[in-house]
This record gives C-alpha cells, sequence and structure tokens, in this order.
C-alpha cells in the first residue's frame, strides 16, 4: 500500500512538472526561410547546401547552417529548383503594419476597406464556450470611391476636429452600436494605400476638397448619421 501511494505521488508530481514546462513553452523561435513563429520541436538546423538550393539569396549562401522549420527543411532538401511558397524570397512578407493603418478603429477600417466580409460566427456551448467561426465566408465588393466622395460631407464637428457617428443596426434586431470615425486618419490611410499599395491604385481622392462653416451638419444628441 506504501509502495502504490508514492508511486501515485510521484506520478502526480511529474504529472505537474510536465504540465508547467508544456504551458511554459513559448512559440519564440523563427524559421530563416519563411519568418513563421515556431516551437522548438518544430525547427532544426539544415546546413546550407547550394547545390540543392540555388535559389537561396546570398545572405543565406554566406552561412553555414539556418535554422528552418520542418516544412522549409523538407524542401530545401529536396531536388526542386524553386524556392519555398511560403518562403519570403516569394515577397510574401507584407513588411511591418504603417502607423496610419495601425491606429484605424475597426470602423474606419471598414469605412476604407475594399471589402466588405460576411460569416457566420456562433458561440460554442458551455460556460467558457469561445465564438468560432462556420460555414463559407462570403466578400462583397465596396466602392472605396463613394466614401471618399461622400466623407467631406458629413462632418458632425469643425472642420480641424472632425469625426462621424455611425450607428449600426442588425436586421429584425432591436440593438445598436455606435461608433466614431475620424476623418483625417481615414484620409490619411487612403493617402497612404493609394501609394503603396496597387489595390488601391483605381481608388481617387480630391485633394482640393473645402469645407466651410456654414456646409457643416450639426448633430443633436438625439440624433445620429445611420449607416443601415
Amino acid at each position: 500500500m506504501r509502495q502504490r501511494n508514492a508511486e501515485s505521488r510521484r506520478l502526480s508530481r511529474a504529472s505537474i512538472t510536465g504540465f508547467m514546462h508544456a504551458i511554459n513553452t513559448f512559440c519564440d523561435k523563427i524559421c530563416e526561410v519563411c519568418t513563421k513563429r515556431c516551437y522548438q520541436h518544430q525547427i532544426s538546423r539544415w546546413i546550407v547546401d547550394t547545390k540543392t538550393a540555388p535559389y537561396l539569396p546570398n545572405e543565406l549562401k554566406q552561412r553555414n547552417s539556418s535554422v528552418v522549420c520542418n516544412r522549409c527543411k523538407t524542401h530545401l532538401s529536396s531536388k526542386k529548383n524553386i524556392a519555398p511558397s511560403k518562403s519570403y524570397l516569394n515577397n510574401l512578407d507584407p513588411g511591418s503594419i504603417p502607423e496610419v493603418i495601425a491606429e484605424l478603429s475597426q470602423a474606419e477600417q471598414r469605412v476604407i476597406s475594399r471589402i466588405i466580409p460576411f460569416v457566420k460566427i456562433i458561440k460554442l456551448s458551455g460556460i467558457f464556450g469561445q465564438n468560432c467561426f462556420r460555414g463559407q465566408a462570403v466578400l462583397f465588393a465596396q466602392d472605396v470611391f463613394e466614401v471618399t466622395e461622400n466623407l467631406p460631407n458629413i462632418l458632425p464637428r469643425t472642420t480641424n476636429n472632425a469625426g462621424i457617428v455611425i450607428t449600426e443596426r442588425l436586421e429584425n434586431i432591436n440593438v445598436t452600436q455606435q461608433v466614431l470615425v475620424c476623418r483625417q486618419k481615414v484620409y490619411n490611410a487612403l493617402y497612404w494605400l493609394v501609394a503603396n499599395n496597387p489595390l488601391y491604385k483605381d481608388v481617387t481622392i480630391d485633394q482640393n476638397v473645402a469645407i466651410n462653416e456654414e456646409d457643416i451638419i450639426r448633430v443633436e444628441k438625439a440624433s445620429v448619421f445611420k449607416l443601415l
């Protein structure tokens, strides 16, 4: 009986130790080919061989070895003469998000987005049930030119500190949510997107928009602009 209790305590301590080790393992290893963030067991060291991977850039060819994920290692060790599909060599790394985009709220992002996604979100059962997606995602195109054309005409405050109050309401659901959209932030983001994003190359922004004080729409507390 004593031996059985001692063995049970040993297994319990081992389980707790293993659990603590598992939850304190972080995904902090980065593949040098696809820049994917991996766990320790998902990476390995690959001896650079320019004969099997002649497409590597000079910064990787000059190294004796590289830290790569298991998927990239399998591709690099094969006889394929093309780079891995997810490697940064294929210009798949978009770089850091510019400040003019990062500071946008979700509502401001939706104003200048080229698509409007519709997905079905469900809540799993249980007290701690999480939200998840189900089914297909449907994307509808949005005319950004219409937004930029109407944006200067719906200003509830002064032109120097302009914003738009938007109320969204779901069909058949008597629940509304009010958000605030900053006009200048939206314009700054649009300027950057038109200059740097090919998907916005056909968007035209009026550079000579002039707003007079008498043209500003004043919003009362009881009323809001509605986007239905």
